[in-house]
């Protein structure tokens, strides 16, 4: 590889370690320094939308109309996914449950709540903000 090559891939990774550490110190803030419970949270979240995210897009309805068809997780399966220990799992989920963040069916499997899109929205805002900043700053210097 030549040294053009080398250090424009150098200044391409930078650029994106950079993004993902402040983003990383953003949500560390946003959790109160609780970033295993912003883990589990998300991998929740994620688990919950996978089935029905293709359908919220070709639909576009409101995210609300599709909790009902969200597939539920537990403590375990978040506990594999994650590498973060079971125990610690099911601390994190009563944590998030009583934040309001986390709710369980009858047949005990988790589903997020609307509450943390809600508290989280000026949050997010500013993660999509900074996201297509990266994704100028990047083609301003020729990596896209």
């Amino acid at each position: 590889m030549d040294k053009q090559v080398s250090l424009k891939k150098s200044a391409f990774l930078f650029a994106i370690n950079d993004h993902y550490l402040s983003h990383l110190i953003r949500l560390y803030q946003a959790f109160d320094g609780d970033i295993e419970c912003c883990i589990v949270l998300g991998e929740i979240a994620h688990y919950n939308a996978r089935n029905v995210y293709s359908e919220l897009i070709q639909e576009r309805v409101m995210l609300s109309e599709f909790t009902s068809k969200y597939r539920g997780s537990n403590a375990h399966s978040i506990s594999l996914s994650t590498g973060i220990p079971r125990e610690t799992v099911r601390r994190k989920i009563l944590k998030l449950e009583e934040m309001g963040y986390l709710e369980q069916d009858e047949k005990k499997q988790l589903r997020i709540t609307s509450l943390p899109a809600l508290d989280l929205e000026e949050f997010s805002k500013k993660s999509e903000e900074l996201f297509f900043d990266l994704i100028n700053r990047l083609k301003k210097q020729d990596h896209l």
